[in-house]
């Protein structure tokens, strides 16, 4: 999926949903998306309403391509229990040195999500590992 300046703003009401599902906190929410420095959580609700004009940058688009595709991988993984795609993301795992994916992702930014993305979809890190012998 490509984010663009012209359907971010459509998509920012989506991936907030996508993130408060995960019962992340508002200041976690500012964090995944990239917007601690150019947001307050009160801005949160202004997004979803379109009433402030979401901010775009490359850094944010990729964010967004992140978060859709981890929880489009956590619905495949766990498709009936909402409880347990965020178990998930919040204990301990064996592949990032007992961090929990969240906590990874909060530290390292979009880094830290691809980890976690290709941790969650080896076809998404097939595709990276394709693209980049293409190239």
């Amino acid at each position: 999926m490509d984010i663009t300046k012209d359907n971010i703003a459509d998509l920012a009401p989506k991936v907030m949903s996508m993130l408060e599902e995960w019962k992340l906190k508002p200041e976690y929410v500012l964090r995944m998306m990239g917007l601690e420095d150019l947001a307050k959580p009160r801005d949160l609700v202004r997004f979803r309403s379109k009433e402030k004009i979401f901010p775009f940058s490359t850094d944010i688009g990729e964010r967004f391509e992140q978060i859709i595709g981890i929880y489009d991988a956590l619905h495949t993984s766990h498709p009936h229990s909402r409880d347990m795609r965020s178990l998930w993301l919040r204990r301990g795992h064996r592949r990032f040195n007992k961090v929990s994916p969240l906590a990874l992702m909060l530290a390292d930014g979009a880094d830290g999500m691809i980890r976690v993305h290709i941790e969650l979809d080896c076809s998404y890190g097939w595709s990276l590992t394709d693209n980049a012998t293409k190239t």
